[in-house]
């Protein structure tokens, strides 16, 4: 989540054949132009304008206006910080309308002052910014699939004591299961399915380790079919079944313990 803060916001008409000389403002700028044509000039390189087009104008960016005809106009200054989202300089298209809608619900917090306005005005804000970064912004096909993956191990990681089935999976991150498969492998170095049981035996061991639950009870909980289940499954990843790794780590605490004790 970013930072935003509202400096101002405000309606204006330019008259037709005027300009705005060149100036600067210390913070971010976006104007949207509601009627009107022209040309806005941007730390030097000029852009055309037109009704449903808006341009962003960064901190200490010189820029100026000349209008050709009767410019209607919605702007409001700002204060932003995002490390993730960055948005270019720039003249950007709303052809749906979804960035003057927001250009106009900001008027209305302003105007009406309900409660938590600014805080409103803030998100209202950040999702103008993120339209922005849409729009200009293209993503690295790499790193989009890669933020996908993460996303699907995140989720098995939280997840490790469920049954986890990888084709349903597959389908919520939008790949096909083949693809996914395939893919996981690559960037893992191993096959889902593996990944999902590692974890799950993690999961495992942090139980048999911390808890006094049976081995038939952590069996339950990480969806293993049954104690047996659980053990050759177990034994064959650890080269131990649960019991004698239990006992295993209760060694370890123990000499933990007598270590303390003679410090």
């Amino acid at each position: 989540m970013g930072k935003a803060e509202l400096k101002f916001i405000i309606r204006h008409v330019h008259p037709k054949c005027s300009v705005e000389p060149e100036h600067t403002h210390p913070c971010c700028e976006l104007v949207y132009y509601i009627r009107g044509e022209g040309k806005s000039v941007i730390g030097g390189k000029s852009y055309d304008y037109r009704p449903g087009t808006f341009v962003y104008i960064p901190p200490t960016v010189p820029h100026s206006e000349k209008h050709s005809t009767q410019t209607h106009v919605l702007f409001f200054a700002f204060e932003y910080e995002n490390e993730y989202i960055t948005a270019e300089t720039g003249v950007y298209q709303d052809d749906s309308g979804a960035v003057l809608a927001l250009f106009e619900e900001i008027n209305r917090e302003i105007a009406q002052k309900r409660n938590y306005y600014k805080y409103a005005a803030a998100l209202l804000i950040e999702r103008i910014m993120l339209l922005v970064c849409r729009q200009k912004s293209r993503n690295d096909e790499k790193n989009v699939f890669e933020e996908s993956m993460k996303y699907a191990v995140d989720y098995i990681k939280l997840n490790s004591q469920h049954c986890i089935d990888v084709q349903s999976l597959a389908e919520t991150i939008g790949y096909s299961y083949d693809y996914f498969r395939h893919q996981f492998r690559k960037l893992y170095g191993m096959g889902a399915k593996e990944f999902i049981l590692r974890e799950r035996m993690n999961k495992v061991k942090e139980l048999l380790a911390d808890t006094d639950m049976t081995i038939k009870e952590i069996a339950s909980q990480c969806a293993f079919e049954s104690q047996a289940h659980l053990s050759v499954a177990f034994k064959k990843v650890e080269n131990m079944t649960p019991a004698q790794f239990r006992q295993q780590q209760n060694k370890i605490k123990f000499s933990d313990v007598l270590i303390k004790y003679k410090d």
